[in-house]
Formats: structure tokens, C-alpha cells, sequence
């Protein structure tokens, strides 16, 4: 008697391991492949303290990774004006590792629409969970589809930037150009900076302004450069805060056509 229990329990173990190899999908298993996608748009350049979003965001996707059960499946894309993949579906844990180590953060902008549009038509593979780690820094995050799951990743932190410029021949009596910049700043109290005008085609220094942007507004700069050559300029604010990438603006004078 002893010997046959001592067989069966052999073929019960033999079993339940024949059982774990083949990774059964049991009725009512909600487990689904996954397609991780990470934002690799401008913002998540950002500091948060001694690291930077998007460092912050491959920490979160790793986590992600390591806590995939052994049958799941996984792809990885990055996404910011466009989609690309890293790493296509596949259980080996090492391969989607890489692949998030692989991508980098741009300096684009998201296109909300282009993911929504990825998503919704089920080019995200059928039958998958989609999961985009992201800072929720753009307005239109409300057009994903509700089947796209968002793990948010930074904190709300006040900043300061460039967002219009132009440059352009000066009119009336200033002979030479003119410069348009309008800066956005959400802290809630008056911000006293500096705005450094150079021409990069020689690295002249040409003009440094003192400022003090409006709280929670917008500040409109307009200057004339007198005797100001044609070319390249690069504006640029001193003030260091959370994203510097928004503190700078490339502009361009085009040179004169010659009179034939």
C-alpha cells in the first residue's frame, strides 16, 4: 500500500510539472499580453530633484517588466511624435529590459492623436492590455481610448518658457531687426530673469535684457536690434528651473535677396 501511494504521489508531481510547461489558459484567466509603451516627448526631460522623468519612467517600466508572470508576453514602444518598437512580443524578460534601456527621450512633442489613433484601431494587438507610462503633461490626454492604461510618473512643478518667437526686419526709423517672444510662466509669483540674444552664426553677444515675467500669465518682449545683421540667433533665458529645454528659442533672419 505504501508503494502505490508512494506512486501516485510521483505521478501527481509529474503531472503538476507536465501542467506548468505547458502554461495552460485556464477559463476566465484575465491575463493578456501587454504593450508597454513609454513617452519619450520633450517633457519628460524635466528634473524631478537628482533625476529626470524619463529616468524616473524607465524605473517604473523595469518595475513593470520584472512583475510579469512567466506566461505573459510583453512588447515595448516609445512613443513622442511618432511610435516606434523596441522590442516585439516576447517572454524573455532580459529582451524588454534592453529594449527600455534602448530608448531615449527627443526633444518632439507628443502626438496624443497619432497614439490614440495606434490604440483604437487595434494596431496594439488584439487580446493585450496597453499601458503608457507618461507625466500627463499634454492637454489632449483625454482623446486616448479608455482602454489605454496610464501610469503617471512626476510631480507638478512650476516653469517658465519660450513659447512664440519671430524676427523680422525692424520698420520706421531703426534700421536693423525687431524681436517678438512671448513667455509663459506658471509660478505664482513675479520671476526676475534674464534674456541673452546671440547671433550664432559669429557667437556675438548681442543683447542682454533684464525681465520680470508675470505671474501665472504671459510676458510679451518686443525689441529693436539696431544694426543687427541677418542670420541665426539663439534667445535664451538665464533663470534655471525644471525643464531648461523650453528656455531657449532658435530663431532666423534670412539674408537679403541681392537687387539683380
Amino acid at each position: 500500500l505504501r508503494d502505490i501511494f508512494s506512486l501516485l504521489l510521483m505521478a501527481l508531481v509529474f503531472a503538476l510539472i507536465a501542467l506548468a510547461l505547458t502554461e495552460p489558459e485556464l477559463t476566465g484567466d484575465e491575463r493578456k499580453n501587454l504593450v508597454l509603451i513609454v513617452d519619450q516627448s520633450a517633457s519628460m526631460q524635466a528634473r524631478e530633484g537628482t533625476q529626470t522623468r524619463y529616468e524616473l519612467e524607465q524605473q517604473r517600466a523595469r518595475d513593470v517588466i520584472r512583475g510579469l508572470r512567466g506566461s505573459q508576453q510583453a512588447s515595448v514602444a516609445g512613443v513622442a511624435h511618432d511610435l516606434s518598437f523596441a522590442a516585439h512580443l516576447t517572454r524573455h524578460q532580459r529582451s524588454l529590459l534592453e529594449a527600455v534601456d534602448k530608448l531615449k527621450a527627443t526633444d518632439m512633442p507628443l502626438d496624443v492623436e497619432g497614439l490614440a489613433s495606434f490604440i483604437a484601431t487595434g494596431s496594439a494587438q488584439q487580446n493585450s492590455r496597453v499601458l503608457f507610462i507618461t507625466d500627463g503633461c499634454s492637454a489632449s490626454m483625454e482623446r486616448l481610448p479608455k482602454s489605454c492604461e496610464i501610469l503617471r510618473v512626476g510631480s507638478t512643478q512650476p516653469n517658465v518658457g519660450i513659447v512664440a518667437g519671430d524676427l523680422r526686419k525692424a520698420t520706421g526709423e531703426v534700421i536693423g531687426l525687431r524681436l517678438f517672444l512671448r513667455i509663459r510662466s506658471s509660478f505664482a509669483e513675479v520671476v526676475k530673469t534674464e534674456l541673452n540674444l546671440t547671433h550664432e552664426d559669429t557667437k556675438a553677444l548681442v543683447k542682454v535684457m533684464p525681465l520680470e515675467l508675470k505671474p501665472n500669465g504671459e510676458t510679451t518682449v518686443t525689441v529693436d536690434l539696431a544694426d543687427a545683421p541677418a542670420g541665426r540667433y539663439i534667445a535664451e533665458l538665464t533663470l534655471k528651473d525644471a525643464f531648461d529645454l523650453d528656455n531657449r528659442a532658435w530663431l532666423v533672419m534670412p539674408q537679403p535677396e541681392p537687387i539683380t
